[in-house]
C-alpha cells in the first residue's frame, strides 16, 4: 500500500471514532503476527512473541505442569493481546497521521536547464 492510500485509509479510520477499548478477536487468534500484519511496531511484535515463552518459563519453575504452564501462557497472552490491540493499533494510526499528515503528494515538477560550456 502506498504512502498515501495508507495516510488516507488510517485517517478514515480515526474519523469513525469507534471505541477503542473493545475485545479484538483477530489479535486473540493471531496474537503477536496482528501487530506484525499492521505495521504497528518491532517493538510489540516482539514482545507479545517472546512473552508467551517467558511466562511458561516462569510457571514452570513455579512449579505448574508443562501442560498447564503452557496453555496458561497462551491463554494469558492472547487475551491481553485481544484487549489491547484496538489500543495499540490506534495510537500508532494517530502517530502516523500526525507524521504525514502535512506530505505533499503532488510536488512541482523539476525543471532543467540545458546551459552550454
Amino acid at each position: 500500500m502506498k504512502l498515501q492510500e495508507k495516510l488516507k485509509l488510517y485517517q478514515e479510520t480515526l474519523k469513525k471514532d469507534e471505541p477503542a477499548n473493545v475485545f479484538n478477536p483477530r489479535a486473540f487468534v493471531f496474537n503477536s503476527f496482528y501487530y506484525f500484519y499492521h505495521d504497528v511496531s518491532f517493538g510489540k511484535f516482539l514482545a507479545y512473541f517472546l512473552a508467551t515463552p517467558l511466562l511458561f518459563a516462569l510457571f514452570v519453575l513455579l512449579k505448574a505442569t508443562p501442560v498447564a504452564a503452557l496453555f496458561t501462557a497462551v491463554l494469558a497472552v492472547r487475551t491481553v493481546a485481544g484487549f489491547r490491540a484496538n489500543i495499540d493499533l490506534k495510537k500508532h494510526m494517530k502517530e502516523f497521521v500526525d507524521e504525514y499528515k502535512d506530505v505533499d503528494f503532488n510536488p512541482q515538477p523539476v525543471v532543467y536547464f540545458s546551459v552550454p560550456l
